[in-house]
């Protein structure tokens, strides 16, 4: 944004963003679970065609054991996907927790400075 613009754009509240990320990451993580229970089942799918047509036409059913390869490699990939979402998901809530802890020990050094200036007088 150019000009005067930027002077009329409100700061967004931290903790919001944090919460945010933690909802967006979580309903990706959903969406991939529901893909992933979705390839699953397009596998066992796959499977079975393959040994239905294994006695009947060879061609059919080497096509579908390269379509069930196929998507096992697609599932890898979600699994992988999911697993950094998951990675990231732990790495935002142990930040909160160090900052939270941070935060009470800061407190409780605060204190003991008064405890120790009271004791002082």
């Amino acid at each position: 944004m150019f000009g005067w613009m930027p002077h009329f754009e409100w700061r967004r509240d931290p903790h919001a963003t944090i919460q945010e990320a933690m909802v967006a990451l979580r309903q990706q993580i959903q969406r991939l679970e529901k893909k992933e229970e979705y390839v699953i089942k397009k596998v066992d799918e796959e499977t079975e065609k393959a040994e239905m047509d294994r006695m009947i036409d060879k061609s059919t059913a080497l096509s579908a054991s390269r379509r069930k390869e196929q998507l096992l490699v697609e599932l890898d990939r979600l699994r992988g996907m999911r697993l950094a979402l998951e990675t990231q998901v732990n790495a935002i809530e142990n930040a909160i927790t160090n900052y939270s802890t941070m935060a009470a020990m800061k407190k409780g050094a605060s204190a003991l400075k008064i405890i120790r200036w009271r004791k002082s007088l």
